[in-house]
């Protein structure tokens, strides 16, 4: 077909200012979760003692300590953002015991129940709007 006329298509990428935006939605959504999880997991440890809570369940409340050391920390490196939820050994130093059980004691696994069964729900978080992040800013199509 002569003297067609063929529309021209341009594409622009904004690869760098996506990922910075990437990034930081990422780091925020962890914040949140880790913010939940060590509530679900302080609330999880709730039952008076005594009685002594039994073998692979959720520890009672004693003094508190175990409760009020259970923290969160966000961390972003070049490669990574990595959300730690851990036992503030200055607070509780037997945290960790309560969780992985010693020989004279079996485990009550708190914070790793409380994980896998919150773990559908903060996938779900995570990763919720995936899809539409193509559009908009980062990806303009242009005729």
């Amino acid at each position: 077909m002569a003297g067609a006329i063929i529309p021209a298509m341009t594409l622009d990428w904004h690869g760098g200012a996506f990922e910075a935006y990437i990034g930081a939605e990422m780091a925020r959504r962890l914040k949140v979760v880790g913010s939940a999880l060590t509530g679900r997991i302080r609330r999880g440890i709730s039952a008076a003692y005594p009685p002594a809570s039994r073998p692979f369940m959720l520890p009672h409340l004693r003094s508190g300590k175990l409760k009020r050391s259970i923290n969160r920390k966000v961390r972003i490196d070049s490669t990574a953002i990595i959300l730690t939820v851990f036992h503030d050994l200055r607070i509780a130093f037997y945290g960790p015991w309560v969780e992985t059980g010693t020989k004279r004691m079996k485990k009550r696994p708190h914070m790793h129940y409380m994980f896998n069964l919150y773990k559908p729900a903060i996938l779900a978080y995570l990763t919720s709007g995936m899809n539409s992040w193509h559009r908009g800013q980062w990806f303009r199509e242009t005729l």
